[in-house]
């Protein structure tokens, strides 16, 4: 038996949560991270908190931009000691990444009221459509829970004009 079993990738828990159990104890566990700071959260209980990326380890801080209201989303900002200094040859870059020792990562973001994290997907993969925004990344999640759907992955096309219309089809 393998006494944790851990994966980066969310769906991956959700898909095979049950029969992972009983190779790692019970316990599959999935983080979030990125090359920028390392791993930023851990969730140790990813079967029973499949949507969670879970708590920052002790020496990080994890905040959601403006620290809004539990469940509100926002950017996540992250601070930890194994974070970059920096991206090398690109100061520009650093200048808008890292902000008094906070790394944005340009991923949206919120926590609840019990303190755990929850990842939607990346700020750029965001949709706006007639000025509301739409997580790319949730439309993934509901289609894999239609039945002979495995994964899919959701893609924005510019509309060059939008059209008034009164068809509902259209909406």
């Amino acid at each position: 038996m393998i006494p944790c079993l851990r994966a980066s990738n969310a769906t991956m828990v959700r898909i095979n949560g049950n029969r992972l159990r009983p190779i790692c104890g019970g316990h599959p566990n999935h983080s979030y991270g990125l090359t920028e700071c390392n791993m930023a959260t851990i969730e140790t209980d990813a079967v029973s908190h499949q949507e969670s990326c879970g708590y920052a380890p002790h020496d990080t801080r994890v905040s959601i931009e403006g620290n809004p209201k539990p469940e509100q989303v926002g950017e996540i900002w992250v601070q930890s000691r194994q974070q970059f200094a920096g991206y090398v040859g690109d100061p520009e870059r650093t200048v808008a990444s890292l902000i008094n020792g906070w790394v944005k990562t340009g991923d949206q973001g919120w926590c609840n009221r019990d303190g755990r994290r929850r990842v939607l997907g990346r700020g750029s993969d965001i949709i706006n459509r007639r000025g509301e925004n739409i997580s790319s990344a949730e439309v993934e999640r509901a289609i894999v829970q239609l039945p002979g759907v495995a994964e899919a992955a959701v893609v924005c096309q510019d509309m060059v004009t939008l059209q008034e219309s009164k068809n509902a089809d259209d909406f």
